[in-house]
């Protein structure tokens, strides 16, 4: 009998660091308290950091 299991460990994914590094450095540039809410979730989504 085969083993049909996946190791998810194998992933092509960013180490979890890297991706709050990378998160951490975009809202340093990015954050403006003066923009609404409607111009801050326009902005999220055009640099691809949140899904409808």
């Amino acid at each position: 009998m085969s083993d049909t299991t996946k190791d998810v460990t194998t992933n092509a994914v960013a180490p979890q660091d890297d991706l709050v590094e990378e998160l951490r450095t975009w809202l340093s540039e990015n954050w403006d308290p003066d923009l609404t809410v409607e111009q801050w979730w326009q902005l999220l989504g055009l640099a691809g950091w949140s899904a409808p």
